[in-house]
């Protein structure tokens, strides 16, 4: 095989993760794609043809990870548009516990005739019998959602790519502070890493272009020019994400409900256990999954210098909680 395991993960291996000495989590972009950069949709596509070599240098099938989500989906189009092959794989949850956000999955790949493998899990059981804290432990998986995604790559046969997002920003202190994956998103990192395993652990961080590319849409524009009134933490938000998918190219809506697959999970625990907005899930859950893997202090997150130039007001290194 001519290309090194992390260089598969993103262009080049651009993107680095890891831990200092101190147990400081970090995120780095390093360089850029040294070419004129493009629309988020044409970075896009032409990070889709990256990952087909990629996938085809190790002679295994594209599956591209599909939720109901928008940025799922975003990438999809993406690969759809380059007439690239693929698969689409998606977790279904046991007495249609998740059919809110899969069935808008399940109809776009039927609208677009993609071949779609659908994995079925007992949710509750997958949970009830420490499944969770398995992947706990084996990849500081801090979320029992997470560690559901984790049993979907495990079941995967192929090259797995992950969607994840464009980069979120937010106001604050008077600067706008970047947002790479952390310490818990980048768990996906660590599976790979982990299993050296071809795959993309973060689509839309998969190059420098296309993650620079979204700084050109009006609608980061706009956020990044109105400023700061110094009373709340002002983040980039879901409408903003969808309108600047929208300018960069991208062929997709808004869904009608943001989900995130588990809402149904949380009511069933909260019900069970006399509690609301989730906590019950939480504290059985999500808790001893934190305890195994405490949260970093503090993370740092670097920036290549031409974003910085770019946009004066942008902090070069993240250093604090997020």
């Amino acid at each position: 095989m001519s290309l090194n395991l992390s260089q598969t993960w993103s262009s080049n291996g651009h993107f680095v993760t890891g831990y200092s000495e101190n147990g400081t989590h970090f995120c780095k972009i390093d360089g850029s794609d040294h070419t004129q950069l493009q629309s988020p949709f044409s970075e896009a596509q032409r990070a889709a043809r990256s990952i087909a070599k990629a996938a085809e240098t190790y002679d295994l099938p594209i599956v591209l990870c599909l939720s109901g989500g928008i940025d799922s989906e975003a990438m999809a189009t993406a690969f759809l548009h380059e007439k690239i092959p693929f698969k689409a794989a998606t977790l279904v949850f046991d007495d249609q516990l998740n059919h809110h956000d899969t069935d808008s999955a399940i109809a776009f790949c039927k609208e677009n005739s993609i071949e779609h493998e659908l994995h079925q899990i007992n949710i509750l059981q997958f949970y009830e019998k420490d499944r969770h804290i398995e992947y706990g432990y084996k990849y500081r998986c801090q979320s029992p959602q997470l560690a559901t995604h984790l049993y979907l790559l495990d079941h995967i046969t192929g090259f797995p790519v992950i969607a994840g997002q464009p980069m979120e920003l937010y106001f604050k202190n008077d600067k706008i502070w970047p947002i790479l994956p952390g310490d818990l998103h980048c768990v996906y990192n660590r599976y790979f890493q982990v299993n050296q395993r071809p795959g993309i652990p973060n689509f839309f961080f998969y190059s420098p272009g296309l993650i620079q590319s979204f700084f050109n849409t009006t609608s980061f524009k706009t956020y990044i020019g109105k400023g700061f009134d110094g009373t709340l933490v002002d983040r980039y938000g879901y409408d903003l994400k969808v309108k600047s998918y929208q300018e960069g190219g991208f062929p997709v809506q808004a869904k009608a409900g943001k989900y995130t697959g588990f809402e149904k999970v949380r009511e069933y625990y909260d019900e069970l256990d006399n509690m609301e907005h989730g906590i019950a899930y939480n504290k059985r859950y999500r808790s001893p999954l934190e305890e195994i893997s405490p949260f970093p202090e503090k993370e740092k997150h670097y920036l290549p210098k031409q974003l910085d130039e770019q946009f004066k007001c942008i902090a070069d290194e993240f250093n604090g909680d997020v």
